[in-house]
């Protein structure tokens, strides 16, 4: 009688707490935000910028490349606080959102593998391809295990630090770019690869990592996404190299379902994609350009839309913050194909 009598107190008590409206339901409040030409804009999607010269439209994330051997000068050392106040503190970059790439190997610049690792014997090879430069032997098991403690280093430092937005995988190739096209001879191994994508992996489980191309993961994964540096040139088409055709030759076409894609526009190349979407900054009247014919101009339009669907990219950067935002060039991209009545691509 006695545990029957506790139960029904029990239930009781229970009973009131539970619909009982609690002191944060009581002073919730609605929120409506004002009418604005268009959708609210997400902090993770839009351009993704470098800062080094002035900016003409609005952007919620930078991009920041950073050499080996400025984070790690030395054995065991790692400035990282150096690092954050010199490019992510400065006042482009304030307050903004960090997307960052590590490099051992940037054509056209010294090498950026730290000098104690080079007095440790890892071979290089001297390269004229872009402006030539230094490839190390990513082979190197003193190489691979020098990074793998750079990564696990770099992933206690920013995995949970909230202004990083997504961390490419850099580390391999020209540009960070896991190709060394077309001195394919000094690329890293399979087995690398997938040794320093594990690395990465462990070391930030908490962010989604990028990486430039898929089949290095088998399938698709939600911590996995895809930055595609050549957009739109070598975004679609026939040709097998080409970005779309490699995601869906790996199954990861319907990556962006679960990860992010992004990527920076060809260099330079904004005034020819988006056409007289393009402005010019002293232009006082509707801006003009001379890269080709009005049918040109549209064709090359219709392909940054076609491509802009069908790779669901959600950021873009870093060489065309001079033009349009991306959510007006899709409004204005669509309101032109209506006008004129040609069918979207497929």
């Amino acid at each position: 009688m006695m545990t029957k009598s506790v139960f029904v107190v029990s239930l009781a008590f229970w009973l009131l707490v539970t619909l009982t409206p609690s002191a944060n339901a009581r002073q919730e409040r609605v929120v409506r935000p004002p009418l604005a030409p268009g959708p609210l804009d997400n902090p993770l999607k839009g351009w993704c910028t470098y800062t080094y010269r002035p900016l003409t439209q609005p952007y919620s994330m930078v991009f920041r490349y950073v050499a080996w051997k400025d984070l790690g000068p030395r054995a065991g050392e790692y400035h990282f606080a150096e690092w954050e106040k010199r490019d992510w503190d400065a006042p482009p970059a304030r307050g903004k959102f960090i997307v960052f790439r590590v490099y051992l190997d940037y054509p056209g610049q010294p090498s950026g593998l730290p000098a104690w690792l080079l007095a440790s014997g890892v071979k290089t090879t001297r390269y004229k391809e872009y402006g030539g430069g230094v490839s190390p032997d990513y082979d190197d098991p003193r190489l691979i295990a020098a990074l793998e403690r750079l990564i696990a280093t770099l992933g206690r430092r920013y995995d949970r630090n909230p202004r990083v937005a997504f961390v490419e995988m850099g580390f391999l190739g020209f540009w960070g770019e896991w190709h060394t096209y077309p001195r394919t001879e000094l690329f890293a191994s399979p087995a690398t690869q997938r040794r320093i994508l594990a690395a990465a992996h462990r070391a930030f489980p908490h962010k989604v990592l990028m990486t430039r191309y898929p089949g290095v993961f088998p399938g698709p994964a939600p911590w996995l996404g895809y930055f595609d540096d050549a957009f739109p040139e070598d975004t679609g088409g026939p040709e097998d190299w080409k970005f779309l055709s490699r995601m869906a030759r790996a199954g990861a076409g319907n990556a962006w379902r679960s990860a992010v894609i992004g990527g920076e526009m060809v260099p330079h190349a904004a005034p020819k994609w988006l056409g007289d979407l393009f402005p010019k900054p002293c232009a006082r009247s509707r801006p003009r350009i001379s890269v080709g014919s009005g049918r040109t101009i549209r064709r090359w339009s219709r392909s940054l839309l076609r491509n802009i669907l069908r790779a669901a990219r959600s950021w873009c950067g870093a060489w065309a913050t001079s033009s349009p935002s991306p959510r007006s060039v899709m409004r204005r991209l669509l309101l032109r194909e209506a006008v004129s009545r040609s069918a979207l691509p497929g």
